[in-house]
Formats: C-alpha cells, sequence, structure tokens
C-alpha cells in the first residue's frame, strides 16, 4: 500500500525503517474479521490462521508508526489488534482496512 504524504505526515510514521519484507495491510486483510472504532481506538479482529502474518504487521508498524500504541491479543479462534491514537491517525488507519 502506498502512502500519500499527508497520511505518513499524520501518523508520523518513518516509512524507511519498515522492514521490506513485513507484512501489509493487503496480506492481512485476507484474515480480517471486523473493525470496530471505539473512539480512542480501533478493534480489527483476525482469524487466528492469520496470527503470523498480523505479527508481522505489527512488528514493522510498531517500528515506524511509534506514535500509535499497537496491541495484540490472542484468543482461541482468533486475535486481537487494539490500536491506540489521536483521532486523526484513528481515521487514517481505519482507511486503510476500509480501502486494502
Amino acid at each position: 500500500m502506498q502512502l500519500d504524504d499527508e497520511t505518513i505526515k499524520t501518523l508520523s510514521c518513518d516509512i524507511a525503517v519498515r522492514p521490506r519484507d513485513a507484512a501489509g495491510v493487503q496480506e492481512v486483510m485476507a484474515f480480517l474479521l471486523s473493525v470496530q472504532n471505539l473512539g480512542s481506538s480501533l478493534r480489527l479482529s483476525f482469524d487466528k490462521r492469520g496470527a503470523q502474518t498480523v505479527e508481522s504487521f505489527v512488528a514493522a508498524e510498531k517500528l515506524c508508526c511509534t506514535g500509535l500504541k499497537w496491541e495484540l491479543t490472542p484468543h482461541s479462534d482468533q486475535i486481537e489488534l487494539n490500536i491506540s491514537a489521536s483521532p486523526d491517525q484513528l481515521t487514517a488507519v481505519q482507511r486503510w482496512f476500509a480501502t486494502a
């Protein structure tokens, strides 16, 4: 996924530090079950079969988008990702999962 300059600025991301071989939004979308906007965070649920892909994505995002809080919680049948950020940042991240 290509991010425009405005989105990179909003997210305060340093794309140069993101590992090139890490999973991206397109890869994790194959396992996405739901997206909930909780106001101050997004909660995304993924099929547990995609755990390795989701973990790769989150590890990379933690490196480049350090202003956002990324929390993974495994459950028996799914993996949950909570992303905490400012309202503008959450709007930008939510667009990733709406258009990928």
